[in-house]
């Protein structure tokens, strides 16, 4: 059993303030934003500390102490033809970023789906006062009073300036009409759509590049490279 670790060091900055491990992993704007307050709060949390000029934020898969503890040096066999410490850091890297990719693409989906509910929940509370009046977007848009609203089943150029509340609630809604059960709306179809990628692609990916291969754990993510994978 290898024990592996990062080691961090840093001056002036306590990064005993900083306990939980997830606060330093970075996926998203919101988890930047996370570690740039988890950094902060390191900073000004303890007297002792000094001014932190800079914070660089990294690939784990190009951490040199990371590679070092997974033994990328030693050369390693297959069918008496070596696998090189470089061939072997190649793949870790490109593999890395593809997991990176593939887990970024599922949290999209799923945001993206909460989103949907989210909207489909206000539009919802629109009070029965205001449904006959317009909705128009300001915000990215000069909007023109009187301008003529969309009338179709879809999304139209019209609807990202203005729309009444009754077609907002319609087109979040997005009911097919040739489907039954759940996939008759949008939400539906789109946790059909994730779900399919998480079942047929995510996880068989993942579990292929983290399996054992020459008596490595893990080893897979080191002597493969995922595009050799059927």
């Amino acid at each position: 059993q290898v024990r592996r670790g990062v080691r961090a060091r840093a001056f002036g900055l306590d990064m005993q303030r900083v306990l939980n491990p997830a606060h330093l992993v970075i996926n998203s704007t919101q988890s930047y934003h996370v570690a740039m307050q988890a950094f902060f709060d390191g900073m000004v949390g303890n007297p002792n500390t000094g001014l932190v000029a800079s914070v660089e934020i990294v690939s784990w898969a190009n951490n040199f102490q990371f590679q070092e503890s997974t033994d990328l040096a030693t050369v390693m066999e297959r069918e008496d033809v070596p696998i090189i410490s470089q061939m072997r850091k190649l793949n870790f890297v490109a593999n890395a970023e593809h997991f990176l990719n593939i887990n970024a693409i599922v949290e999209a989906k799923f945001d993206f789906l909460g989103k949907l509910m989210k909207c489909q929940q206000e539009a919802a509370a629109i009070p029965l006062e205001f449904q006959d009046n317009h909705l128009f977007n300001y915000a990215r848009y000069v909007v023109v009073e009187g301008e003529a609203m969309g009338t179709g089943e879809t999304i139209e150029s019209q609807d990202f300036r203005v729309m009444m509340p009754q077609r907002l609630k319609m087109l979040l809604e997005g009911r097919g009409q040739t489907q039954t059960g759940h996939h008759q709306y949008q939400h539906g179809r789109m946790l059909d759509s994730a779900n399919v990628y998480m079942r047929h692609y995510y996880s068989p990916c993942i579990t292929r590049l983290t399996e054992e291969d020459l008596s490595l754990e893990l080893g897979t993510v080191f002597t493969m490279h995922w595009l050799d994978f059927k």
